[in-house]
């Protein structure tokens, strides 16, 4: 399914800025397998479970394709969400993936895969962080 510019806008608003009324707008106008896909990507297994429980088999397949699992690319493009796909190899650092979203007049999908890449790569180097640190 290829989402209105507006609800990728709103899920891109809500991963930079932690904004509630983007949030509010995504759950309120019943785009809630962006906010498992969202959580699942982020925080929680639960939220895939939950997309899996819910038949939302594309979005859970972009998780798991984010994480960068061949199979799931796959089945995104057969699944006709090859946008999505793009999502996740662009999030995976492959710029034909995102030249190949502003080609095809995507850009919201590009800046989707932006934020979310960003957000991965500030939490992997927080995680990492004791590790550069001194002696207490």
């Amino acid at each position: 399914m290829l989402y209105k510019k507006e609800v990728i806008d709103k899920v891109v608003e809500w991963i930079q800025t932690d904004s509630t009324p983007a949030y509010n707008f995504l759950n309120e106008n019943n785009y809630k397998e962006w906010i498992a896909t969202i959580e699942a990507i982020f925080i929680s297994d639960k939220s895939l479970e939950w997309l899996i429980r819910n038949k939302q088999m594309v979005m859970a397949a972009f998780v798991k394709a984010v994480e960068g699992e061949k199979m799931s690319l796959e089945f995104l493009i057969k699944q006709k969400a090859p946008h999505l796909a793009a999502v996740a190899n662009a999030i995976n650092r492959d710029k034909g993936a995102e030249a190949w979203l502003i080609r095809n007049k995507l850009e919201h999908y590009a800046q989707l895969a932006e934020v979310i890449r960003t957000k991965l790569e500030k939490m992997s180097d927080s995680d990492l962080s004791y590790l550069f640190k001194g002696p207490i």
